[in-house]
């Protein structure tokens, strides 16, 4: 453990050197020796100096502008049964700005780009053979239908811009990862210097990882600090999901609890002879069975009715298109109205203030 070790010295090696990123590095070297150099202990001692090994990401404790990239550790000599111990750290200079804490750094890790994200395309911006829209309505307000007026049960990729960085926090609450993650903004946000609407921006990933800075002893805490990382995505249509309203339930009548909803083909009754509409009747499914039920009693009763089936034709209905109580739009399917949709808020809103998300990140980035 770190109680067998005692440190004797520590240098910089390559101090000031650039890696392959142009980034200054400089690599700090420790010698420890081992109080307890029985060979049981020798054996354990490499895996045991682990312990002492900085922790990546957690800034030098000589110079908090510098945060830990890697670090390899062995025993100098095992030959000669050497009872000294080394960790080589390399630390990256991740600011330029002098700072007294780790927290008092600014933002690192930010980055700019694009995500693809599958969602269920439903809604459109126009049919083709329509043209462009106008700007002002340069919105999902097209139903994805088939040229027979119906849904169509599709996917589409869709492309989002995404922010993402990183900073330090001396008091963050480990807690809000969990009461953010997942949200979309309830107020106006600045980012990067641009003004993005409410509901439009998504907390798309917020992790904190706790990191302590500890003196070149390895033990003695220096600071204690969070790095927190997040990832943010944009819709400029918001994150409301638009769904047709369709479904193969109604609610029939008077009735408060849905049915499944029957489409057939309504018998016109003659003297002797039976013909039947050439456009199928909507209705539920007791409708449809008393229907039938007095159709086979017809049957039964007129020998001489010739070519009529054994019972009422029917087609099992999907897609059909809805009101807001949940009776069947007529319009809709009559063509006289759009197919309607219905909007859903997958995430919370939430207000980010309290997250403190630094200056720089909200002011133009630079």
């Amino acid at each position: 453990m770190a109680s067998n070790f005692d440190l004797e010295t520590t240098t910089f090696l390559d101090g000031g050197s650039m890696d392959e990123s142009g980034k200054r590095t400089i690599t700090k070297h420790f010698i420890y020796t081992i109080r307890n150099n029985t060979e049981e202990n020798r054996r354990k001692a490499v895996l045991d100096l682990t312990s002492l090994v900085p922790r990546k990401g957690s800034c030098m404790s000589d110079d908090p502008r510098y945060v830990m990239k890697s670090a390899k550790w062995n025993c100098y000599d095992w030959n000669k049964q050497s009872v000294k111990f080394y960790i080589d750290a390399v630390y990256q200079r991740a600011f330029d700005d002098t700072a007294e804490y780790p927290w008092k750094l600014p933002p690192f890790n930010v980055s700019f780009g694009t995500v693809e994200e599958a969602i269920a395309f439903k809604m459109a911006y126009n049919r083709s053979g329509e043209g462009e829209k106008d700007e002002a309505d340069n919105k999902l307000n097209v139903p994805v239908l088939n040229s027979a007026g119906d849904p169509i049960d599709a996917n589409t990729n869709d492309i989002f811009p995404e922010f993402s960085f990183s900073y330090y926090d001396k008091d963050f609450d480990a807690a809000s990862v969990y009461e953010f993650q997942s949200t979309v903004n309830d107020y106006a946000q600045e980012l990067f210097g641009h003004t993005f609407p409410k509901g439009t921006l998504l907390m798309s990933s917020l992790s904190a990882e706790g990191l302590v800075t500890y003196q070149d002893d390895g033990v003695t805490e220096k600071w204690r600090y969070t790095q927190v990382n997040m990832t943010i995505r944009y819709n400029p249509n918001g994150w409301g999901r638009r769904l047709l309203d369709v479904g193969n339930r109604a609610i029939f009548g008077e009735s408060t609890k849905s049915e499944l909803i029957y489409q057939y083909y309504a018998p016109i009754y003659g003297a002797t002879d039976v013909e039947f509409e050439t456009t199928p009747t909507l209705t539920n499914a007791q409708g449809y069975y008393t229907a039938n039920r007095t159709y086979r009693a017809w049957l039964a009763e007129h020998d001489d009715a010739t070519g009529c089936p054994a019972q009422l034709p029917y087609e099992y209905a999907e897609s059909i298109p809805l009101n807001p109580d949940g009776t069947i739009n007529t319009d809709a399917l009559d063509g006289t109205e759009p197919y309607p949709e219905i909007e859903f808020q997958e995430y919370r809103f939430k207000n980010w203030r309290q997250l403190g998300i630094p200056r720089e990140v909200l002011q133009r980035w630079r």
